[in-house]
């Protein structure tokens, strides 16, 4: 197989370069657009100078709508925005294309304190506003490129210290030790449960994302730390930022890679006062399943589609209303234990379906602030049939979450050192769920460990209701120190838990290319809508409760080159665990800490070469009643990534990514007995010190290979995205066979080649 894969990666080079040699490819002038806007009150910047950074010469300046347009030959590029009043700005990865333009929004920091000599120093990595510690931020065009992330945005934030994910299989994404189902999705400001294909229920992660990354202007994720306008999760959040689309002619995208074949068109909108975008995406592995490499170790056959959409309208300069859409359906039948995915069943049949709409309106009430109202709903449909050695219905699931939520947020500037930013929301949620068991063991998607579920007939449905409103305060006293002060409540009917989570930030400029960052927090987190629901005593569940405590120091090597280091300890408490491993029997009486050290040098791309470097050692302890103190599922003590590639024109590309991980923790089997004499149902018997072992460590290389093509019209981007090159046999769990009365090895995915495609016109 590894043969082959090199094969593919050379007849990829020879083909490229060949078509190079025998095509003629047009060379006229494209153009980059876009808007510059204040970060903090989003009103739009007129006078703006905009050049190609280190090309001073060519040059424009943004009009009285803050929007400028900017000619130059086809190729990759580095914008840089100059203001009097505000901070230089570089941004990178910006590609002009003929066939296709991605309007941009840059956006600028206010220089509070002006002196008489002021260095107007590029800035490659401007702050997120109101994050002290622990954020950080992608472009479109630094996800797409991402080698092994497949173009699937939770994927590629593997990249960042700390993080990792818990299985090849699945996009679930484990942050600062905290479990999957504690990190926050937003979509333009709207909340979104999971926004994956064959999503895991209470959790945000799947088996691949439904966003379609050309919608994607950019992405923001905070590992810790906070700010108050995010609440209701303990570990992480991903707040994505929509483009808008192009308001000057139609174009259109079509597609192929990991997640399928799809197309997305956009155009302008009444008189070019607004934009849409549409687009619709379909698998192709149920066509490809016997071709499938064998290394992967799944026979079952996947079938998705999904669609996502966003209209735009300018009702004035000043107010904006946005409409989006996104939605999917899955199925899928595993026929076999052997399957590496079958989890403990003998047979699945799985369907789902959901959908989030969201409607925003924005309106800068005058030059200091703007105001945001949302008003969104989500519906969740999981469906299952789970089969064990005597037929299907062993575990059923047919359960339906429906969410709707109205929240709206003000930022204004009361002067120039002080900003404020105040938000509420109310959701309500339609629960109905009917789980029923005759009694199986099964392993967990995130951890491998084995759950076991008695007999179970559960049929509830529910209405309930969250409320919270923040405040978040920013003072700038100094000119070298930065202070976030936040506070947040949060009330859940269903439970009646409510709390008020206070937040604090600090941020010095200790020399001109250090800066030292200190963050606090407090976190509560609802459990699960379906763990309430499970069994009546489980509505007397308290909130998930973490504290945060994180400093940090950055240091500009050079003005494109940024390295941090930050300690972090996190508190828990209040977490549900089982009683009696009971899996449906629910108590608080978990609790834990996880304690670590990020370190993290990142390079932008400014001529040829860029990339993210990142380790994280980290310790993750928990204590329950039934197990002790025992290592944490998710205690991986060192995490090193190495995320890059080098530009060899602008039509050739190259990137790759190398991830090691220690050994995941498992409690290991010891032993087994026979239920009934001469039965031949063999049960296990596990040691009982709880994760007593470890895996062997994880790790693997993944490559990635581009090329562009320009035409008159249109353009064309090839790639081929290998992952796990050298054919790691990384073990994801032991899982025990009754009735062979023997442990499986589960492995990882084996060295996986993606061909893909994007022709824009």
């Amino acid at each position: 197989m590894i043969r082959s894969v090199l094969f593919l990666i050379f007849k990829f080079f020879w083909l490229t370069l060949a078509y190079h040699n025998s095509v003629a490819e047009n060379r006229n002038e494209a153009v980059l657009t876009g808007k510059i806007r204040d970060q903090t009150t989003q009103k739009v910047l007129a006078d703006a100078q905009i050049s190609i950074f280190g090309q001073i010469s060519k040059n424009t300046t943004s009009g009285p709508k803050g929007e400028f347009s900017l000619s130059l030959p086809t190729g990759s590029y580095s914008l840089q925005v100059t203001h009097p009043n505000y901070q230089t700005v570089v941004r990178t990865d910006l590609v002009a294309t003929i066939g296709r333009n991605r309007p941009l929004v840059i956006e600028l920091s206010k220089m509070i304190f002006l002196l008489d000599q002021v260095e107007t120093t590029p800035n490659f990595f401007l702050p997120r506003p109101n994050a002290s510690t622990s954020s950080y931020n992608f472009s479109f065009e630094e996800i797409r490129r991402s080698a092994g992330g497949a173009e699937d945005i939770h994927r590629v934030m593997r990249a960042l210290p700390g993080v990792f994910s818990t299985s090849d299989g699945i996009n679930a994404l484990v942050v600062r030790g905290g479990h999957p189902r504690e990190n926050l999705n937003l979509l333009d400001g709207i909340e979104i449960t999971n926004s994956n294909h064959f999503a895991d229920q209470g959790t945000s992660s799947g088996g691949i994302s439904m966003i379609n990354l050309d919608f994607v202007r950019e992405c923001s994720f905070y590992t810790g730390g906070f700010p108050a306008k995010y609440g209701d999760k303990l570990s992480s959040v991903m707040d994505i930022k929509f483009r808008d689309g192009n308001k000057n002619r139609c174009q259109a995208d079509i597609y192929s890679g990991f997640a399928g074949f799809g197309t997305t068109v956009e155009g302008p909108l009444f008189s070019q006062k607004g934009s849409w975008m549409a687009s619709a995406r379909r698998s192709y592995l149920d066509l490809l399943v016997d071709v499938l490499p064998s290394s992967l170790g799944v026979t079952a056959i996947p079938n998705y589609s999904d669609f996502q959409a966003k209209i735009t309208y300018d009702l004035s300069n000043t107010d904006t209303v946005s409409l989006i859409g996104i939605g999917g359906s899955d199925k899928m039948k595993i026929k076999s234990t052997d399957d590496n995915i079958s989890r403990g069943f003998d047979t699945l049949d799985y369907g789902n379906y959901q959908y989030t709409l969201g409607l925003k309106w924005q309106s800068l009430f005058n030059e200091k602030g703007y105001s945001t109202i949302i008003l969104s709903h989500s519906s969740y449909r999981y469906l299952f049939d789970g089969g064990d050695s005597v037929g299907s219905g062993a575990f059923t699931n047919d359960s339906w979450e429906g969410e709707n939520q109205l929240k709206g947020e003000i930022n204004y500037d009361l002067t120039p050192q002080h900003h404020l930013q105040f938000g509420a929301s109310a959701k309500t949620a339609h629960l109905d769920y009917q789980y029923e068991s005759r009694g199986i063991d099964l392993y967990n998607n995130e951890t491998g460990q084995l759950m076991r579920f008695g007999h179970l007939d559960i049929n509830e449905k529910e209405i309930t209701y969250k409320l919270a409103t923040y405040l978040h305060y920013t003072i700038r006293p100094l000119p070298i120190l930065d202070m976030e002060l936040g506070l947040r409540s949060d009330y859940f009917a269903l439970t009646s838990q409510k709390h008020l989570s206070p937040r604090l930030g600090l941020s010095s400029q200790v020399t001109s290319k250090s800066r030292l960052n200190l963050a606090y927090g407090v976190y509560y987190q609802t459990p699960p809508y379906f763990f309430i629901l499970w069994d009546h005593q489980n509505r007397y569940l308290k909130d998930l409760k973490s504290t945060h405590y994180v400093t940090g120091l950055q240091h500009l090597l050079r003005t494109d080159l940024l390295f941090s280091v930050e300690v972090y300890w996190k508190q828990y408490a209040d977490y549900p665990v089982p009683i009696k491993n009971e899996m449906v029997n629910l108590s608080n009486n978990g609790s834990g800490w996880v304690t670590g050290i990020d370190l993290f040098l990142h390079k932008k791309l400014t001529r040829r070469l860029y990339g993210r470097a990142s380790y994280t050692y980290s310790l993750s302890r928990f204590e329950t009643p039934e197990r002790g103190k025992f290592v944490w599922d998710f205690d991986i003590p060192h995490i090193f990534s190495i995320n890059g590639g080098y530009k060899f024109s602008n039509k050739f590309e190259f990137s790759l990514q190398w991830r090691y991980l220690s050994g995941r923790p498992y409690t290991p089997i010891i032993g087994s007995f026979e239920t009934v004499l001469d039965s031949g149902d063999w049960e296990a018997i596990y040691d009982p010190i709880a994760n007593s072992a470890r895996l062997d460590s994880y790790h693997s290389l993944d490559l990635r290979i581009d090329r562009r093509f320009q035409f008159d019209y249109w353009n064309l981007i090839a790639y081929l995205d290998v992952s796990n090159v050298y054919n790691r046999q990384n073990i994801w769990s032991f899982e025990w066979l009754r009735k062979a009365n023997e442990k499986k090895k589960i492995y990882q995915f084996g060295v996986l080649p993606i061909l893909g495609f994007h022709i824009e016109f």
